[in-house]
């Protein structure tokens, strides 16, 4: 099965351009791919190493059926896999690709005694499409802005019928 993902390229594109000379290249993902069932993440965890860099992240993509939803918490990691501080005085964006299909609801960010901050949002299944809730964050606690993505995907399962309407025609004499 072969993959070709924007989100992912345009990640990994920005990625490379945010730390070394920007680079053209083309993604291809070759496996076997079985769909999450309902509920469940399908997470897909990759690895770009390129001149001594290596990056690494996951892109995630939930099934939400009919009258469902979810709560988003995002917490943020260095790249020893320990936890992150974010810049909290520059505003997180968020962004919802879908509005028809899916709810948002940013709540207030939040920010421990140590200085961690957790984001969470939530949402709620609308109706059948896919999309995207993103939200950019700066990830550079100094005067710089270094911007950081997240980004979740979903997909919502069509609506299914929920009542039956039965008529009948005009009652005619049989010949």
């Amino acid at each position: 099965m072969n993959i070709d993902d924007p989100v992912i390229e345009g990640l990994i594109q920005n990625i490379l351009q945010t730390h070394i000379s920007p680079v053209d290249f083309t993604l291809i993902l070759k496996g076997h791919f079985k769909p999450p069932s309902p509920n469940r993440a399908a997470r897909v965890i990759w690895t770009l190493k390129y001149r001594g860099l290596t990056v690494q992240g996951e892109h995630l993509m939930t099934v939400f059926p009919e009258g469902t939803k979810a709560h988003l918490t995002v917490t943020f990691r260095n790249k020893k896999g320990g936890p992150a501080k974010i810049d909290t005085s520059i505003p997180i964006t968020w962004n919802n690709s879908n509005g028809g299909a899916m709810d948002l609801f940013v709540q207030p960010p939040v920010t421990d005694e140590a200085g961690f901050t957790t984001l969470h949002a939530d949402v709620t299944h609308l109706d059948e499409g896919n999309g995207q809730v993103s939200f950019n964050a700066d990830g550079d606690l100094g005067e710089g802005i270094r911007t950081i993505t997240g980004i979740f995907e979903y997909q919502n399962l069509p609506l299914g019928a929920t009542v039956v309407n039965i008529e009948a025609g005009p009652v005619t004499p049989v010949a």
